[in-house]
């Protein structure tokens, strides 16, 4: 009912979308609907009119409400806005674009207002394609991990017949290099999408080879444990054969646990909705058991294992380490320890994947390497010193003789070690014990 003249000031009240302007040649209101980002198609403004510019209370002739109405067939809703994922790229990131679901009513162009289109964007992937920064970092990290383990356990086999390798029960230093070599490999399993085959190797790969690495040296340093503690001299018979059954019975029990989870509740790829944006999913693929039970009893199992070889190792820690890697084994199972810590608390984080599994990429093959260097580097510098060549002597490292020209040992005091060194061997011989 009010008149609109160009002799009168239009001023807006309320205009939130600031979707109107004033002519005052023609006296026509213009509407601008492509600015407004919204899914409404009706609004409400409210402006002053008043007799001379600017606006006050003195000159003001009325406040106008003007309702602007346009077909909603013409109006961009939230429901006629789509995205695309692509697949991981190489940045390890989803590249997220916008489009209109255009409608029969709302052709391509012909969008009067509603909502805009969001900036298109990115956001972390699920997995870590080989063919990106981190896939390629993470599978050399692996490839130099199992290299120089494989040269130990290459070496230990050359060497299987030296004194101090001999000495040290061969078969289960290599089991411990392999294992370690191995452990570095089954890393790769880890890269690209999550499938039901890749998830269960990378379950049962770890967990496996874990065990069958760590466990040899658990039962190298029970076998130890157990003639060296044996303080009141019974009769004690012990073969590597003893030995392997202490390492299978350890392997078998993980087997155990891995398969009744295996069945029960299974590692499988599974799909799972990812908010990127408010209201916005994406689907992705992730490797996951309907229960964590199985997994937490796995990783119970190795802790326990790890506590006990710690204890092991620091009850025969005075041995010969000619015959027990005690010491060497302590500082390997504390950097197991530590390795493990480290790459625990990032996965619990809510960090992307590449970065998650390039730390514990990191943790595992560092900790590997650290091991093997811990247990076999000292072997291999007695080796190379050529001190055991022919044998171990009284003067060995253990007994604490220097039968150099300085030592200040005499002829007199080095035959009475060497007599109660026979002595001691024959109080092992006659309880059968076997070293």
């Amino acid at each position: 009912s009010t008149t609109y003249t160009s002799s009168s000031t239009y001023e807006a009240v309320t205009d939130p979308f600031n979707t109107w302007s004033y002519d005052s040649a023609t006296g026509l209101f213009t509407f601008d609907w492509g600015g407004v980002n919204s899914d409404k198609n009706k609004y409400d403004v409210e402006f002053k009119q008043c007799s001379s510019s600017p606006c006050s209370a003195s000159n003001l002739l009325a406040i106008q409400k003007v309702t602007m109405e346009i077909p909603a067939g013409l109006v961009a809703m939230e429901e006629d806005i789509t995205f695309t994922k692509s697949d991981c790229t190489s940045s390890n990131e989803y590249e997220i674009s916008y489009a209109y679901t255009w409608g029969p009513d709302l052709a391509s162009g012909s969008r009067l207002g509603g909502k805009l289109l969001p900036a298109d964007t990115t956001y972390k992937c699920a997995e870590v394609p080989i063919g990106s920064g981190a896939g390629t970092l993470i599978a050399l990290l692996a490839i130099v991990g199992t290299i120089f383990c494989g040269l130990f356990s290459v070496y230990i086999i050359i060497k299987a017949k030296h004194p101090v390798i001999k000495s040290s029960q061969p078969m289960f230093c290599i089991v411990f290099a392999t294992g370690c070599a191995l452990i570095c490999l089954q890393i790769l399993s880890f890269l690209g999408e999550a499938t039901n085959t890749s998830c269960a190797l990378r379950n049962w790969l770890f967990n496996c080879l874990f065990t069958l690495a760590f466990g040899s040296i658990f039962a190298k340093t029970w076998r130890v444990w157990r003639v060296f503690s044996n303080t009141h001299l019974k009769k004690i018979r012990l073969t590597n054969m003893d030995t392997l059954k202490v390492m299978l019975i350890l392997f078998a029990a993980e087997a155990i646990v891995l398969t009744l989870g295996q069945i029960i509740s299974p590692y499988e790829a599974t799909t799972e909705q990812w908010e990127f944006a408010a209201g916005r999913f994406i689907d992705v693929k992730v490797c996951k058991s309907e229960t964590g039970e199985w997994h937490l009893l796995t990783m119970a199992y190795k802790v326990v294992l790890v506590f006990i070889g710690c204890y092991l190792s620091w009850t025969t820690r005075n041995v010969d380490n000619a015959f027990a890697e005690s010491k060497y084994i302590m500082l390997a199972i504390y950097q197991i320890a530590i390795y493990g810590l480290v790459a625990a608390v990032v996965a619990g984080g809510d960090t992307p994947m590449n970065t998650t599994l390039t730390v514990q990429t990191v943790c595992c093959v560092f900790g590997a390497i650290c091991c093997v260097s811990s247990v076999f580097f000292p072997k291999f510098l007695l080796i190379q010193s050529g001190q055991y060549d022919q044998g171990f002597k009284s003067g060995s490292q253990g007994t604490s003789l220097n039968t150099g020209g300085g030592s200040g040992a005499s002829a007199e005091e080095l035959e009475k070690l060497e007599v109660e060194i026979e002595r001691l061997k024959g109080i092992l011989e006659e309880n059968h014990v076997e070293f």
